[in-house]
């Protein structure tokens, strides 16, 4: 194999886990990002001597054979964490119930059974078929075909797989283009109001979309994928982010953090496509471009390309976030608490947020400095919720800080529903809207493209381009958002540089 020298724009994730293939595979890796830290949503950034953590805070994929949990290894990254099983990894607060998110299948139908008492029969043959078409379609991942597929390494060992496995084979092309609504609809479920509410509050999360688009196959694994295990990780997500850092360094690759790209001029020297990359502290070129930012990068004139946002056609079905962080004395000596909480809103603060079916989304964690040390009597709560990116254009300063003061309002309103005295003991608190995210991570929105079946089955955007050395990675490209599917990404990417260096 060619050593190739390799520019990866973004060190979140997807930009990490590729550098971390690639710079193994002994190419040459300089990875780009604006923010001061590795992480992007899987990141941490600091604030009065507290580590506070970016976005994501539940791991899937991490048990022993999956698809994280091999990647990770894969990559000598595996080793250098701490992780916890979780076997109540979250609540899920509804208007009128509670359902607890279980790991333990029996524990889970039991659950099901319970809270949704009214059409118990028909939820729990609801999820016996979900299941089935997760499993399914993990079987499928871990193929490693990767969508849409343009060469015969995209293929993995999908051809091997679907001729063993007929039947799980029909299931999926039986479910393939349509959405979780023709699911309920078959199971007569479709009226039945709690349970659709349930499963918007989750799929809003994970899929970025409701019922009524979110395709049925990545849905189902999104829904049922706590049953395979889910993990919190001692320092948080942040700490696979440093994981995969540690190992490109160890490799002899480079991270530039704190550096804003203005630019990537493409040129070409004895009929090869070189890259150059012209950051706030440095350029150098490259043979290779990964583009793991979010951001699209186009250009006008063909040669020089600059990073922005995404259209507005494409921000339209995206959505922002608001979070607020949080120092409190500590809760978790009083009760057992789950992980997180996903709180359905009442209609009123649905309204302000601009979603209809968003939940709001809390954890609570260890408070660590600046040293990442536990500082023992806080605990540290984290909340964010989805809201709609055109609320917060246009704004003068007076009227952006009302409807962010009104926000966090909302949030302490819907989180004393979990949490009763959680105000009372609150010692600092921050808040962040989109335009926040926008300054420090250089993006308005999150959470990459929603998973309908248009993004996900129809025309799923894939790690190559019309250029032949410019390459995608991250949550805009398939497989989705989450952490578990930006790593696939970046796998995906980095297998297709590899074999186009062959």
């Amino acid at each position: 194999m060619e050593k190739q020298r390799i520019g990866i724009l973004g060190a979140g994730i997807s930009g990490l886990m590729a550098g971390a293939i690639l710079a193994r595979q002994g190419h040459i890796i300089s990875i780009y990002d604006k923010a001061v830290t590795v992480g992007g949503s899987a990141g941490w950034y600091v604030r009065k001597n507290r580590i506070y953590p970016t976005g994501a805070t539940i791991a899937f994929g991490l048990e022993p054979g999956g698809m994280l949990h091999r990647l990770l290894k894969r990559v000598g990254a595996f080793e250098k964490l701490n992780i916890r099983a979780l076997t109540h990894p979250m609540d899920v607060l509804l208007p009128d119930r509670k359902i607890a998110i279980r790991f333990d299948e029996q524990q889970w139908c039991a659950e099901l059974s319970t809270v949704f008492h009214e059409r118990a029969d028909e939820v729990l043959r609801f999820w016996r078929e979900l299941k089935k078409i997760s499993l399914a379609v993990e079987a499928v991942t871990s193929t490693e075909v990767a969508l849409p597929i343009r060469s015969f390494a995209d293929l993995g060992t999908l051809p091997f797989h679907l001729l063993r496995n007929p039947w799980q084979t029909a299931r999926l092309a039986r479910y393939a283009f349509v959405t979780v609504e023709h699911l309920l609809r078959q199971y007569r479920l479709h009226d039945y109001a709690p349970f659709r509410t349930f499963l918007n509050a989750q799929l809003v999360d994970a899929a970025q979309t409701d019922i009524r688009h979110a395709a049925l196959l990545p849905s189902a694994v999104a829904l049922d994928i706590y049953r395979r295990g889910s993990f919190s990780v001692d320092g948080g997500l942040a700490s696979i982010s440093k994981a995969l850092a540690v190992v490109i360094a160890e490799a002899g690759g480079a991270i530039y953090t704190a550096n804003t790209v203005k630019q990537c001029v493409l040129r070409k020297t004895d009929g090869k496509e070189v890259w150059r990359v012209e950051s706030a502290k440095r350029a150098e070129e490259y043979d290779i471009l990964l583009n793991a930012s979010g951001l699209s990068l186009t250009s006008t004139d063909g040669s020089a390309f600059q990073l922005h946002a995404e259209s507005d056609e494409s921000l339209a079905e995206q959505w922002g976030a608001f979070r607020v962080d949080a120092i409190l004395e500590d809760l978790r000596i009083e009760k057992d608490l789950p992980f997180a909480w996903q709180i359905v809103p009442n209609p009123e603060h649905s309204q302000l947020f601009g979603d209809e079916f968003g939940p709001v989304y809390f954890t609570m964690h260890e408070s660590r400095d600046v040293n990442g040390n536990v500082v023992a009597g806080e605990g540290m709560l984290t909340a964010s919720v989805h809201t709609s990116l055109e609320q917060w254009r246009g704004l003068d300063k007076a009227a952006y800080l009302q409807r962010k003061q009104a926000f966090t309002d909302a949030i302490l309103v819907e989180l004393a529903r979990a949490l009763p005295h959680a105000q009372e003991r609150l010692q600092t608190l921050y808040s962040g809207s989109p335009m926040t995210y926008d300054k420090y991570i250089g993006k308005f929105s999150v959470g990459g493209r929603p998973l309908t079946v248009k993004n996900a089955i129809l025309s799923p955007k894939g790690c190559r381009t019309a250029i032949d050395s410019l390459f995608l990675a991250g949550e805009q490209v398939f497989p989705g958002p989450g952490t578990l599917s930006c790593a696939l990404s970046g796998f995906y990417a980095a297998r297709a540089i590899m074999k186009r260096s062959n």
